[in-house]
């Protein structure tokens, strides 16, 4: 798998259900819900090198300009980081 932009930390478990995705911060003892959209956003934060290829394979899933999502995305990976369910990968 390529190295993400971002990186899931070792307190975070993270578990698909259906269409969703459930993280539990170990630390907070908090669970999160993502939708399917907020899914797709944690995927390609994990998988994707930077941000504009990040952007680039969320518009080929959503009827939105580049700049929507880019917008979306960094706000979406900054509460994530903020929360501690996502890390800058280093």
């Amino acid at each position: 798998m390529p190295s993400g932009l971002y990186k899931q930390p070792s307190s975070v478990i993270a578990q698909e259900l259906d269409q969703d995705l459930v993280l539990f911060q170990v630390d907070s003892e908090v669970y999160y819900s993502l939708d399917s959209v907020g899914r797709k956003f944690w995927s390609a934060a994990l998988t994707h090198s930077a941000i504009d290829d990040a952007v680039d394979a969320l518009l080929s899933e959503y009827d939105a300009d580049k700049d929507t999502i880019r917008a979306d995305f960094l706000e979406f990976t900054s509460k994530l980081t903020e929360s501690g369910l996502l890390e800058i990968a280093k």
